[in-house]
């Protein structure tokens, strides 16, 4: 199979072989089921789909867009490591569901946070922005640089500042565009499965709208275990068995 993972280990035993021909698992009254054999079952079903989607797919190919996109107009801003004598910790920017508003106090430009990344000891922490509102001037379009920038949500480094309080300065060469990409929510062949990929943003230069890069997907495979999953235990609310432990999941 395409899978990478080896599950002809404990606990699973799952021994299947394309070279044994076996299409079907066949149980009997009378005899205990046998964790192989559940499993074993299930790769005899994948190795059905796959071998169809390598007759249909190709390795990667999209099957439900899952639209790949690029922009050279991917836009942020540095900012001063420091504020008020604390590190500015930029993720406090950033809520994914509720986009945060930022306002600049010498221009009065507004922008809402879409991303971030942290400082280095080599970079400046950055803000990942799409610009809302132009200036007080009706003219300014980006962040001064060394300007301070206030949030509609309160912000938390070491102190809290509250909703609309300066809580941060921009860097002194604030402003930048760079190149981003960006995928859609999608159905990939990948691997003999039929894999759910969701929107996501991978930076390819923050400062560059000419970059130089290739761009695609790490996959990896991981074994969820109950002991880290909760929702893995079994939910069969007034059994005997309810929240006991139970299969793994790949």
């Amino acid at each position: 199979m395409a899978q990478k993972t080896n599950l002809n280990v404990s606990p699973y035993y799952d021994d299947f072989d394309t070279n044994d021909n076996f299409h079907r698992v066949l149980f009997r009254p009378g005899f205990a089921v046998q964790a192989r054999e559940l499993t074993t079952l299930q790769s005899i079903l994948q190795n059905q789909v796959e071998r169809h989607g390598q007759h249909t797919f190709k390795e990667g190919t999209v099957i439900v867009p899952g639209q790949v996109s690029i922009s050279n107009a991917y836009t942020s801003i540095q900012l001063a490591s420091q504020f008020g004598g604390e590190d500015v910790v930029p993720s406090q920017y950033f809520n994914s569901t509720t986009p945060v508003t930022i306002t600049g106090a010498t221009t009065g430009v507004q922008a809402k946070v879409i991303g971030f990344e942290a400082g280095t000891s080599t970079t400046q922490p950055r803000l990942y922005i799409q610009y809302t509102k132009t200036g007080t001037d009706n003219e300014t379009v980006i962040f001064a640089d060394s300007e301070n920038i206030s949030a509609d949500a309160s912000v938390t480094h070491t102190t809290t500042y509250a909703t609309n309080v300066a809580s941060a300065t921009t860097h002194t060469t604030a402003a930048q565009t760079g190149t981003s990409a960006k995928v859609e929510n999608g159905i990939y062949y990948v691997r003999g499965q039929f894999v759910r990929v969701t929107e996501q943003t991978h930076v390819v230069d923050s400062t560059s709208t000419s970059p130089n890069a290739r761009v695609g997907f790490a996959i990896t495979e991981t074994l969820v275990t109950p002991e880290s999953d909760s929702s893995l235990t079994d939910n069969a609310t007034g059994s005997a068995n309810y929240a006991a432990k139970g299969a793994h999941r790949l």
